[in-house]
């Protein structure tokens, strides 16, 4: 009997320690992505100044993503093939990498909606973020003038810090 009793109370103290430690997971998870909403909100912030302004994309993303984007370009947005052949053997490639990692065959969008003159720090009427999921974040970015661009983005934790690996970027009209 004393060995079942010690035994219950065995199970009882690592069902509670299960318990404690699922609780523990779930707010880290809950910091990780209120961190991740201030690091969004803090690469929008004017350097200089008060306000938001455009941020370097480059320094903000993923390597793998910045391949990715970097491809992503150079394959539908400058294409620079001699033949047909050359242009579809390239997709086949691309395909063949990145299909399984992101989503693809979305039309192509610079980051944030930049371009047409915008450039790193430049200014912005308003950004406004929301959370979806886990690390993905809603970000509207609002150029003024009826301009604004909503971007699903998904972050990946690094050290202190967060990067972005994959943004779907589309012009709200």
């Amino acid at each position: 009997m004393v060995l079942a009793l010690v035994s219950g109370c065995d199970q009882n103290s690592a069902h509670q320690n299960d318990s404690q430690s699922i609780v523990l997971q779930e707010r880290v998870s809950e910091q990780q992505v209120s961190s991740g909403a201030r690091w969004l909100n803090s690469i929008f912030q004017c350097k200089s100044s008060n306000g938001y302004c455009l941020p370097d994309q480059n320094m903000l993303f993923a390597e793998r993503y910045l391949e990715f984007h970097q491809e992503t370009l150079k394959l539908f947005e400058y294409p620079d093939f001699e033949t047909k052949d050359e242009r579809v053997a390239a997709e086949k490639v691309y395909k063949n990498k990145w299909g399984n990692i992101y989503p693809l065959g979305q039309e192509v969008w610079t980051p944030f909606g930049m371009g047409n003159g915008m450039q790193v720090g430049d200014r912005l009427a308003n950004v406004a973020i929301s959370h979806i999921v886990d690390f993905e974040y809603s970000v509207l970015v609002d150029y003024g003038e009826n301009i604004v661009f909503s971007n699903k983005v998904r972050l990946i934790p690094a050290d202190n810090t967060f990067f972005i690996d994959y943004i779907e970027t589309t012009l709200i009209k």
